[in-house]
């Protein structure tokens, strides 16, 4: 049996993935307001979790340069943390959905062929890392309290 192309063997899994809806689309909790939350990652910049709530507070907004940014801060703090490869997966599928689509009778040219290796490359990496990644935040007992309440357990 031949094997179809690994572009579109991958790009089946972009298209399931993005079955439900644009990126921009989507709304994603975070556990507060985005001025608060790029106020905890500038106070923990080596946290990759708040550099991801800043992301999906960025995604919220439909900022996806932002949030790119953001992801990559993510990876900055920690090179391994998957839902910061997912997220900039994702926004690259978002970005570029014409990247993903079968090619015409001529091959594409080699500046598509590396864009597009890339971001199926960080989207490989993220569920190497992590099986089960998803753009939910994994945990959110570090959540800035207001004046008043005490500190985050």
């Amino acid at each position: 049996m031949k094997h179809a192309p690994t572009f579109l063997r991958i790009g089946v899994f972009g298209v399931v993935l993005l079955s439900s809806g644009p990126l921009c689309a989507q709304q994603f909790w975070v556990p507060a307001g985005l001025d608060s939350l790029r106020a905890a990652a500038v106070a923990d910049s080596n946290d990759p979790v708040r550099h991801h709530a800043v992301a999906l507070a960025y995604l919220n907004r439909q900022k996806l340069a932002e949030a790119a940014q953001a992801f990559r801060a993510s990876l900055a703090a920690d090179g391994r943390y998957a839902p910061a490869l997912f997220g900039l997966a994702l926004i690259g599928f978002e970005r570029r959905p014409k990247l993903f689509q079968p090619p015409g009778r001529k091959p594409p040219p080699e500046s598509v062929v590396k864009a597009r290796d890339s971001i199926f490359g960080q989207y490989r990496r993220a569920f190497l890392f992590d099986p089960l990644v998803t753009l939910a935040l994994p945990d959110a007992r570090w959540i800035p309290q207001s004046a008043g309440c005490g500190s985050a357990t």
